[in-house]
């Protein structure tokens, strides 16, 4: 189907497609959050993945509108909190892919934009900034829509997902809703390191000129 978003990580382990419909459908986000952050430099991935005021660039979007073809082994699912939100990335690689619920009978799907391939639909518009108040600098510039408005959207998408029995997330759990690769919580250590490189994430920019 033409509109069609290709999903590809890194090293090409992970493959698959996010449909035209679910990607104009979606809500087109950059979260500011340190959580966000935490987990792209937790993978190493700061400086591919994040906008210049520490933003990860987002798709809110229907649970049913993401295929993998290919890689399911490969995923590997993270937690930088205690918190329900699971992380997915690739484990040869490291690219982050998705975040959802810790129980995949509750159909949320936040997919990073890094690794999606193709146009992004014209129906989406300008994305929106989301908890820039954790971001680089200063934000005040930025195109922003609130969290709440952002938080009504997903509970809207599962509600009708759920209704229309359009099912679990996919390729991330399995047939129980059980996640499909054991989350890791990270460790202290590790959180203090991400959050570390979010420090010096945000020095780089001062230091190369960039918007602060």
């Amino acid at each position: 189907m033409a509109g069609d978003l290709i999903l590809e990580c890194d090293c090409g382990a992970i493959g698959g497609k996010l449909s035209a419909e679910a990607a104009a459908e979606g809500s087109w986000l950059v979260c500011h959050c340190r959580d966000c952050q935490a987990f792209v430099h937790h993978l190493d991935k700061g400086d591919r993945v994040l906008d210049d005021y520490a933003g990860t660039p987002l798709v809110q979007t229907r649970a049913f509108g993401l295929q993998i073809d290919k890689g399911e082994e490969s995923l590997a699912s993270v937690r930088v909190t205690d918190g329900k939100l699971l992380r997915w990335y690739c484990r040869e690689c490291r690219t982050p892919i998705a975040n959802t619920m810790m129980d995949g009978k509750w159909p949320f799907l936040s997919l990073i934009a890094y690794p999606l391939k193709g146009e992004t639909p014209a129906a989406a518009g300008d994305p929106v900034h989301v908890f820039t108040e954790s971001g680089c600098g200063d934000t005040s510039g930025l195109k922003t829509g609130g969290a709440l408005k952002m938080i009504a959207r997903v509970f809207g998408r599962i509600l009708c997902d759920k209704w229309q029995r359009k099912g679990r997330t996919g390729a991330f759990f399995d047939a129980e809703g059980r996640p499909i690769a054991r989350p890791h919580l990270l460790t202290r250590e590790e959180r203090k390191l991400a959050d570390s490189r979010a420090g010096g994430f945000c020095e780089s920019r001062t230091v190369s000129g960039q918007p602060m």
